[in-house]
């Protein structure tokens, strides 16, 4: 007797049946506008929206393989409430790189089956979609899905090796660091732009303030782009007239998200703090909850501090980064200790420094040029 197609099981499709059901509503924290967001899962089917350091993007559904959807749907809308929403972005296009015969091979494999697999795996993809299949494995662990159980979570966490990358290439050949000469150029400009700050136009003042908040602290575009005026701190010294600015921002990047909601305050050099006195008296009359530099995302800001480097230093494309590892580097070859080098950068852990530590002025030639 003929069996009809319809009649076969399926042991994938039956296994999604297993997925548990979401909430009616996912919500997370939007820490650049300091809200939170609501996720209706019932008008997600074919896209979510999430809002990522001021612009809305979207997690795309349709756009996935039809058998595998349901099960990187029911990871993405969870993951939203625990992971940052940048990050669940970035599992997103990984998963989109990923072939659904490998997503759906791993999902149904033995776990004493799943090395030999993902060996054979490896060579296809890069560091990210590697990461991505292992944290849906450990979801997968955690669901007792199929053949995987919380007890194999150490199996996929230390047991499946990841393609290796060096983060820090760039840092470690000196291409992200200003030159003797550049830094020169940066310096005078910002002392040209302090000593003509109460003539300056509101948007100068804000791109001043942006370079220097980016080259003496070595505040990242996202940092930069959560600053509220209240952020901000001007005081005028009675006797000779001279101010002192100091801005506080959060900690972000950090494992533990309690850590990214602690402030780092930090003291503006006296030579420039004209420049933020400036921009606060100008600013008098807005909230307190305005974004003190005027701009509402985070790419519209690292677009701005990219240009304006341009015009400061011709000939070279440098980013609020190269400034951030300049800033780093200085510390480096100054002596800084890899605690103090931890508390200026605004890392909580003292392995994130280590290998920056290593580095010294006379391995990177570029700096003493």
């Amino acid at each position: 007797m003929n069996t009809s197609p319809s009649s076969i099981f399926d042991p994938f499709l039956g296994a999604l049946a297993t997925l548990p059901e979401l909430p009616r509503i996912i919500q997370y924290e939007d820490d650049y506008d300091e809200i939170t967001r609501t996720i209706k899962v019932s008008e997600s089917d074919i896209q979510a929206p999430l809002h990522v350091s001021g612009s809305v993007l979207y997690v795309q559904f349709h756009r996935m393989n039809e058998r595998v959807r349901p099960l990187l749907r029911t990871y993405l809308l969870i993951a939203i409430q625990s992971l940052s929403p940048s990050t669940v972005l970035a599992r997103y296009h990984s998963f989109l790189r990923i072939s659904p015969c490998d997503l759906e091979e791993l999902a149904m494999a033995k776990p004493m089956q799943a090395r030999s697999i993902w060996n054979r795996m490896i060579p296809s993809y890069g560091p990210e979609e590697l990461a991505a299949l292992k944290v849906l494995l450990a979801f997968l662990c955690r669901l007792n899905f199929v053949n995987w159980t919380p007890l194999h979570v150490d199996l996929v966490s230390h047991g499946l090796a990841g393609a290796s990358r060096d983060v820090y290439a760039t840092v470690r050949s000196g291409e992200c660091f200003l030159s003797v000469h550049e830094e020169a150029q940066l310096i005078r400009w910002l002392d040209d732009m302090s000593s003509r700050a109460s003539s300056l136009s509101l948007a100068e003042l804000q791109e001043a303030c942006l370079v220097t908040c980016s080259y003496q602290f070595g505040m990242r575009p996202k940092q930069l782009g959560m600053v509220r005026r209240r952020d901000l701190m001007v005081r005028v010294s009675p006797e000779d007239r001279s101010q002192t600015a100091h801005i506080t921002f959060k900690m972000i990047k950090q494992r533990d998200e309690a850590l990214s909601r602690l402030p780092l305050v930090r003291k503006v050099r006296r030579e420039w703090a004209a420049l933020f006195g400036a921009l606060n008296n100008l600013n008098a009359g807005a909230s307190p909850e305005a974004f003190l530099f005027g701009f509402t995302n985070r790419v519209d800001i690292s677009c701005t501090v990219t240009e304006v480097l341009g015009r400061i230093v011709p000939g070279g494309r440098i980013t609020a980064y190269d400034l951030r590892h300049t800033l780093a580097q200085r510390m480096v070859d100054a002596g800084a200790s890899q605690e103090e080098l931890a508390s200026a950068m605004g890392h909580s852990s003292l392995k994130t420094v280590e290998s920056r530590a290593k580095l010294s002025q006379a391995s990177h030639p570029k700096l003493s040029h």
